[in-house]
């Protein structure tokens, strides 16, 4: 089981990737979050392996998940669907 967590703001766009996910890797689950403290928060308590991010968000970024996730020194696989 693939552990995904999303960095996203819109419901629906996370449940496109989700479905797209499933269908390339199997069983995934994925956690969507939309603030950086939800991303600490995340990144606390679960063992994700990957982290997908949208590019920009309202108060929020890929980017700026890239660093918080840079800083907590866990080694988990980032890509910002943006960057193609």
């Amino acid at each position: 089981m693939l552990l995904v967590l999303h960095v996203e703001d819109s419901i629906e766009d996370a449940l496109l990737v989700a479905a797209e996910l499933d269908k390339t890797f199997g069983a995934t689950v994925c956690r969507r979050v939309e603030t950086a403290e939800a991303f600490r928060e995340a990144l606390r308590t679960e063992r994700w392996d990957v982290v997908v991010a949208d590019h920009r968000l309202p108060g929020f970024s890929a980017l700026g998940a890239l660093r918080l996730l840079q800083e907590t020194g866990l080694d988990i696989p980032a890509r910002d669907p943006a960057a193609g």
